[in-house]
């Protein structure tokens, strides 16, 4: 509609659960103006994204494109006019175009700058997006942001006209979309006819003599007129024992739907729905009851829910969406027809959907449809509110009759969403509005992200409901974790202590279950000297001795001598990290053992996961060059040990038959292995019976924070489960009811184990 050429370069949203709006550095614009602007990108949908650095390529380039383009725009709204995201067919961005503005430094390289300035997993990305210099204007962004701000807010008969208005990042303008059917416009409604249309992707005009008339000549930034309609504010039927998404709802007299279930910033559970809904527009405190307000599907119980507690179209920006207070809120969406539904299904987190793919819309009037998302750019409309970050979606079934139109009044507030492989959905916004009364089959939403973004809340998941929260052990740093893991794990002290380098992960590995098997924590240190948290923590053990894993090139001699001065100090040091291996198993596991774990010693996940495991069994853990051969220190160690039953931790690529073979004989040998490391973590950790004291969960991209924890693990008979950084592993939440429900403990800070771990979004 409106902003076809607005920004295209939102083709393919990415929503993370939070977003971040950068805090004013210099060279960008503050004060007043630097709110106006970023209001502004808001209403743009133009906001920076957060992903995990492990993220999937796809998703990191995304992240890279959306917040350098943000970045530039807040930081440098007074030297660039424009700066759109260009994508490929497949909808991937491949680079950035830049309109700079006369007199003031070259955008290409401030966007440069703007890119050593990101994140570093994002760095890479962004560098390999193409900077393509366009046009030059006459005015800076934050004069086309405040000429948006003036036209926003017209009253009388000329705000009554223009129906959308939005920033044109290409050509640096305002684009104005007038009212086509402006009956109180009869003297204009002829001459906005004969404007290009937003609804059949035609340029823009200039309409110099249209903007005399509506008093707009004077903005003094570059203008287009064209064409629009007006979308109207429109306003499902089930009690249930708890409210999620697609719920009909009575907000005064007006008919609504629930959108989904969220948390407060301060931790209240409620619902989000369409912010129209509240009388008068954008109260706050109204009851909020079920059931429909007219007979379209019966008015249903008239139970209350709760209260409307923010109500975002009283706020500044106006943005569509609401916030209900109500203690019944489930992270579940209605599916099937509408009034009745037929089932409910899990949400699992907040997603994107790109251009062309597949749109669902769960309404309490219209039900469960389903329609294509266009390419329409994200932009603002007024339907008497501003609704921000919308997307047009055209249904692919013939209109009229009314029955296919993807959504209808009664449908506002519900959830937008699409399906998850793993089962249940994703939630991709709220229905705003839809274009039944202009006899147009589109439904137009408020992005999730936009919303959780402004409203401060956070998705609430279906796991959370099987799932207690989770505490965290997370220190500063690996070193500060790996103490507060062993605080934790021996409160009363320790006669012994294992040591190994927190910045190399193989010695560690091999220390975790063998530090369990004697009931010694695992602390950390670099290799130049001695952490303070390791050091403080070692005086509060008070061991008698201490292990030092690793030689000089993980961990310096000055490294030992502090540790001498607090203990009696062992160092185990072979030739490589197998050799070191095999030389912890047989210092610890003296009486010998009958079951060895082997490992590849290449990467850290199958040998972190089965530590406790094998901590549990009584065995050591055994490292191998898993692509080689089985070192001589390996095969000496395992008939050190009497070993005579082998259970290796990975697939092929991790560990090859032939080397498998080379230590077969004589002994048994059985592999456990999943599809990947998180597969692999949940097969092995088949071992556990129920009701362990705890179930850990790390990263299983990212080695520091979890290195320490086989040793507090396996003393305590406890599982570690691995998952991404960013999301829940789908296995977990059957995991942790097999296990009897035990405490979940996430270790690690948010930057290893986000906030979506913590809600326990699953991944997929």
């Amino acid at each position: 509609m409106l902003v076809r050429a607005l920004i295209s370069s939102l083709a393919a949203v990415v929503m993370a659960a939070s977003l971040i709006v950068a805090a004013p550095q210099p060279g960008q614009t503050a004060g007043p103006i630097g709110a106006a602007v970023e209001e502004c990108l808001v209403r743009s949908a133009i906001v920076p994204l957060e992903v995990a650095a492990d993220a999937d390529a796809r998703a990191l380039r995304e992240a890279a494109a959306r917040t350098l383009q943000h970045a530039l725009l807040l930081r440098h709204a007074d030297a660039v006019a424009g700066a759109e995201i260009e994508r490929d067919s497949g909808g991937e961005a491949v680079a950035l175009r830049l309109v700079g503005v006369t007199g003031s430094p070259g955008a290409d390289g401030l966007a440069r700058a703007e890119v050593e300035r990101l994140e570093t997993h994002l760095r890479a990305e962004a560098r390999s997006l193409q900077l393509v210099v366009g046009e030059v204007a006459e005015q800076p962004l934050t004069a086309l942001c405040m000429s948006l701000d003036r036209v926003l807010h017209l009253d009388g008969e000329t705000g009554d006209a223009i129906v959308s208005a939005a920033i044109d990042q290409r050509a640096a303008s305002l684009r104005i979309g007038l009212d086509v059917a402006a009956s109180a416009h009869p003297a204009l409604e002829r001459r906005i006819e004969a404007l290009p249309s937003a609804m059949q992707d035609e340029p823009a005009a200039t309409g110099a003599d249209l903007l005399t008339e509506l008093g707009l000549t004077d903005l003094g930034v570059p203008v287009e007129l064209i064409a629009d309609v007006a979308d109207e504010p429109v306003s499902r039927m089930h009690d249930t024992d708890g409210y999620g998404g697609g719920n009909a709802i009575r907000v005064g007299n007006l008919a609504c739907t629930t959108g989904f279930a969220v948390r407060t910033s301060d931790g209240a559970s409620a619902v989000m729905s369409a912010g129209h809904c509240a009388f008068p527009l954008g109260a706050n405190g109204g009851a909020v009851v079920s059931g429909h307000a007219s007979n379209l599907c019966g008015r249903g119980s008239g139970s209350g829910i709760g209260r409307v507690s923010q109500n975002l179209v009283a706020g500044s920006r106006h943005v569509d969406s609401l916030v209900i207070r109500t203690g019944s809120a489930r992270p579940t969406m209605w599916l099937g027809s509408g009034c009745s539904g037929s089932h409910e299904v899990p949400v699992h987190g907040a997603g994107q959907v790109s251009s062309g793919a597949s749109v669902g819309f769960s309404g309490a009037r219209q039900g469960e449809r389903y329609a294509t998302r266009t390419s329409e750019p994200a932009g603002c409309y007024d339907f008497g509110y501003w609704a921000c970050s919308i997307y047009r979606s055209i249904s692919s079934a013939p209109v009229p009759p009314w029955s296919n139109y993807a959504c209808l009044p009664g449908d506002s507030g519900g959830p937008t969403f699409r399906h998850r492989s793993g089962g249940g959905v994703i939630a991709l916004g709220l229905i705003s509005a839809s274009g039944y009364d202009l006899g147009i089959n589109r439904c137009s939403w408020v992005d999730m992200a936009t919303a959780l973004h402004l409203s401060g809340a956070t998705m609430m998941t279906h796991s959370s409901l099987t799932m207690a929260a989770p505490s965290r052990i997370a220190g500063q740093n690996r070193f500060e974790t790996a103490a507060l893991l062993s605080a934790s794990g021996y409160p009363r002290g320790a006669r012994q202590v294992y040591v190994a380098s927190g910045e190399l992960f193989p010695d560690a590995l091999s220390a975790g279950a063998a530090a369990a098997h004697v009931r010694a924590p695992l602390l950390l240190t670099a290799a130049a000297a001695l952490p303070a948290a390791t050091r403080a923590e070692l005086v509060r053990l008070a061991p008698t001795s201490i292990v030092l894993v690793g030689g000089l090139p993980s961990v310096s001699a000055a490294v030992e001598a502090s540790l001498a001065e607090l203990a009696p100090v062992t160092r185990l040091a072979g030739a490589n990290r197998y050799e070191t291996s095999a030389l912890i198993a047989q210092h610890a596991f003296t009486d010998g053992a009958g079951t060895a774990f082997i490992a590849t010693g290449r990467g850290f996940p199958d040998a972190l996961a089965a530590g406790p495991v094998a901590a549990m069994q009584g065995a050591p853990i055994l490292l191998v060059d898993g692509n080689g051969t089985a070192s001589p220190a390996t095969l000496a160690a395992l008939d050190a040990l009497g070993a005579t039953t082998l259970t290796v931790v990975g697939g092929i690529p991790s560990v090859a038959t032939a080397v498998v073979d080379a230590m077969r004989e004589g002994r048994t040998a059985t592999r456990v292995a999943g599809a990947n490391r998180y597969q692999t973590a949940v097969r092995i950790n088949a071992a556990f019976p129920a009701r362990p004291p705890t179930l850990y969960i790390a990263a299983g991209n990212r080695f520091p924070d979890a290195l320490a924890a086989s040793a507090v693990a396996g003393a305590r008979g406890a599982p570690l489960y691995l998952t991404p950084s960013s999301c829940l592993d789908g296995s977990l939440p059957m995991e942790h009811r097999r296990l009897g429900a035990p405490p979940i403990v996430l270790l690690g800070g948010t930057p290893t184990l986000t906030h979506d771990v913590t809600r326990y979004e699953l991944c997929g």
